[in-house]
């Protein structure tokens, strides 16, 4: 992982220098705007160098936040320049173009590839050294007697992985392929999950927020154990969890309509260049609409497991559920709203009406619903019930003593 980073901040040097060099060549040629983009263009790589070289020699969690920072920074960069190379030099009445720069062509160009290099190493740089506990401190004689997989990483993968890694999930790949191969899978098999995820660390820390957390508000308090004390210290300890669900819930809920938005310049695009003159932009719309669609189902997946592995009762893991939704669908809302009436004018209000009215209607019908599944479930168990005694009958006919048959006749 050194050899990484020396070659990261290596790599990082040499843009900065050929940014020094573009914001030089802007000043030669008194090029006020491109003076400034320079100038930021500096600043920002002399920063992920410093960053960069201060990761070289960390360890442990230093080094995890250093990859972390320094993955986003490097794709931010990549990403914005990879949307200016994909812009066409060609203007469209739909799109506004970015004004050309004076400094010469290689040098961008040469920049653009370096960055995505620098990406590509630190998003694939593992997060910390594969990790082994040993199985006896967790497990007894006989769990451990029956395991058939041995390996030294035993410990999840999840803090230690890459960046890439984590958001695809390929720490999973193991546990997947150990259920392919094994004749049989005991839990001493399965990696050891980290402290933060064991029942332990958090009957701990729920221990300790009893202790902590008193709910007052002015003179009134609830009463102990009763579920608003419980609430409100589940939601102190989960507090950074529930943060990151709604921020994600609010970001997802945006891009949900991103590749809407780009079908539609898609739409544009066939309508107004029918003779095919300016290809560039509908390969930038479809560039766009494959990516911002990756990209929020990439989102939306690493919001599941933040959401699922903190929770060990059944209500709370719905209410965390019920948490994403409640930030989540009031903002679909109006983005949606707002595209309706984009596309059919005032006509989208009839129709949101006709919605909101039947609502209340869709209440009734999920309430008989249910109501027909509870007395179903009660006639099969009242049917259950009835076979088990038939089936009692059956077996104290067959164990009485002497020949059945005659006693019934009698």
């Amino acid at each position: 992982m050194r050899l990484r980073k020396l070659a990261v901040t290596a790599i990082l040097a040499i843009i900065l220098a050929i940014q020094a060099v573009s914001l030089g060549w802007s000043i030669a040629e008194d090029d006020r705007t491109n003076i400034a983009v320079y100038s930021l263009h500096v600043a920002f790589a002399l920063y992920t160098l410093v960053l960069a070289a201060r990761a070289i020699n960390q360890t442990y969690s230093q080094h995890s936040s250093s990859i972390i920072h320094l993955s986003a920074l490097t794709f931010f960069a990549t990403v914005l320049l990879t949307i200016t190379a994909l812009l066409p030099s060609e203007p469209l009445p739909v799109v506004s173009v970015f004004q050309s720069s004076v400094t010469p062509l290689a040098l961008w160009y040469t920049v653009y590839a370096l960055y995505a290099i620098c990406m590509a190493i630190i998003v694939t740089t593992p997060r910390g050294p594969p990790l082994h506990f040993p199985s006896s401190k967790i497990y007894s004689d006989k769990t451990l007697m029956q395991v058939t997989s041995n390996y030294e990483d035993n410990v999840c993968g999840m803090p230690s992985v890459s960046v890439l890694d984590y958001l695809l999930f390929s720490y999973t790949t193991k546990v997947v392929m150990l259920g392919y191969t094994s004749e049989s899978l005991e839990i001493g098999d399965l990696p050891i999950v980290t402290a933060d995820m064991r029942a332990t660390a958090t009957f701990a820390k729920m221990r300790a927020a009893i202790r902590r957390w008193k709910l007052k508000i002015g003179s009134w308090r609830p009463r102990p154990g009763s579920g608003i004390e419980l609430a409100y210290r589940l939601l102190r300890v989960n507090a950074p969890a529930m943060t990151a669900v709604i921020v994600l819930a609010a970001i997802s809920a945006v891009l949900f309509y991103v590749p809407a938005y780009f079908l539609k310049r898609v739409v544009q695009y066939l309508e107004i260049d029918n003779a095919r003159e300016f290809r560039g932009w509908g390969f930038l719309f479809c560039v766009a609409l494959f990516a911002s669609h990756a990209t929020t189902q990439i989102l939306t997946g690493r919001c599941g497991p933040s959401r699922r592995r903190r929770t060990d009762v059944d209500r709370i893991s719905e209410f965390a559920w019920h948490l994403f939704t409640i930030v989540d669908a009031p903002i679909e809302i109006v983005i949606g709203t707002l595209f309706l009436y984009s596309l059919l004018g005032v006509s989208c209000f009839f129709g949101l009406a006709v919605t909101c009215l039947f609502l209340p209607m869709n209440h009734f019908a999920g309430k008989v619903v249910v109501g027909a599944q509870e007395n179903l479930m009660k006639a099969r168990d009242e049917r259950v019930a009835l076979m088990n005694e038939i089936l009692g009958g059956i077996r104290m006919l067959k164990l009485w003593p002497g020949s059945a048959a005659s006693r019934l006749a009698y």
